[in-house]
């Protein structure tokens, strides 16, 4: 249950870079972890300028260039791709890479019949940038992988600012898919659109902007937005609620009074100083197991 973990397991490593793993449990001992090889050699020169970067990450990233300058075109378009590889003893050990032509940092998802859809750029036979969307679907666990369709530009941006797209199977079959988009003129830069398809990728909807959400990387960032909201809730997982906390005044606490396994927890407000409850907003017993409703502020 993740409590404990074995040493790790390098799948494969190549002579360059090696990055965006993803791991799909496909079940019945089956795993497919999705994974793509490329070089970074202009962002390595671009980095040696940051002065925020320390001088033994800068060493570190001029003897990776110093490398990968030494290999051949020959030697380089053998190593660069997007790969799947398989594993059917739980991760233990793991088949040969498939190369494919899409890739996306979280790799495919698995439809209730057993089908894999991937959408994300297209890798053909560079990734680059400005490359469209396409999807791609595998019926024998990633082993061989057909073209599906192309993924239109989204409204008020273009494939260039489109990136690290994710798919999942709605319960009605319906495949949804969020692309995070960049770069764009309008505020803000940021932000993620969604698109669906109703035939297993075939064809997709045109990418739309989810009205009223921002893309934010810190929790810096997320508070100093929330400053121009009149309320502003934060609503999980565990990990977020642990990192927004400072932030907040409020806290609405539901507690049930029972014990079941777990390994997700909120931080205790009641072994905190700085918090203590306000009032009981709701109490009462439900198939036998009596639970309250807490209203939580700070000190």
């Amino acid at each position: 249950e993740g409590k404990t973990w074995t040493p790790p397991i390098v799948v494969y490593d190549s002579r360059i870079d090696d990055r965006d793993p993803g791991i799909l449990n496909l079940g019945g001992g089956k795993m497919l972890m999705s994974w793509y090889t490329d070089n970074y050699d202009n962002y390595l020169d671009h980095m040696q300028e940051q002065t925020w970067l320390n001088p033994g990450d800068k060493a570190m990233m001029d003897g990776w260039s110093k490398y990968w300058h030494t290999l051949t075109d020959e030697e380089y378009n053998e190593e660069k791709g997007s790969y799947v590889a398989l594993s059917t003893d739980n991760g233990v050990t793991w088949g040969e890479r498939v190369r494919l032509n899409v890739h996306s940092p979280h790799g495919p998802c698995r439809c209730k019949d057993g089908t894999l859809v991937y959408m994300g750029k297209r890798f053909e036979p560079d990734y680059a940038y400005d490359n469209d969307f396409v999807c791609y679907t595998s019926s024998d666990d990633g082993a061989t992988w057909e073209y599906a369709g192309q993924v239109p530009m989204g409204e008020d941006c273009d494939y260039g600012q489109m990136y690290e797209a994710h798919q999942i199977e709605l319960p009605n079959g319906r495949i949804l898919g969020g692309i995070r988009v960049n770069g764009r003129k309008d505020a803000p830069a940021d932000s993620v659109y969604v698109t669906y398809s109703d035939d297993k990728g075939k064809t997709w909807s045109t990418p739309k902007e989810i009205p009223g959400f921002t893309v934010c990387t810190s929790p810096e960032e997320a508070a100093h937005l929330a400053e121009t909201a009149r309320r502003c809730f934060v609503i999980g997982g565990g990990s977020i609620y642990r990192q927004m906390l400072p932030y907040c005044d409020t806290a609405y606490i539901t507690k049930v009074h029972t014990v079941i396994p777990c390994d997700t927890y909120f931080p205790n407000l009641d072994e905190m100083d700085d918090w203590y409850i306000d009032r009981t907003l709701m109490a009462g017993e439900e198939n036998g197991i009596a639970y309250e409703m807490l209203l939580y502020k700070r000190k």
